[in-house]
């Protein structure tokens, strides 16, 4: 197992999303563009836009969905 560190020289903690609050989620699309995988898609459900996630397979577990989500939606 290799050992990332940040900027700052402590250990990296992945973090993968768990899931998306639909309710929360505003639909405005960012945690798509900052996507590197291409693991998310906004969608149609119930009428409204949101963010799904389509596939984790290629996921980078950075976490930069979840930090720049405004609506704080990630799981």
């Amino acid at each position: 197992m290799n050992l990332v560190l940040c900027q700052g020289g402590f250990p990296h903690t992945v973090q993968y999303p768990g899931g998306i609050f639909e309710e929360k989620c505003s639909g405005c699309g960012l945690c798509v563009e900052v996507c590197a995988g291409n693991c998310l898609e906004l969608t149609e459900k119930n009428g409204k836009r949101v963010a799904v996630i389509k596939d984790l397979t290629y996921c980078l577990g950075d976490g930069v969905c979840i930090m720049v989500c405004p609506e704080d939606a990630f799981l």
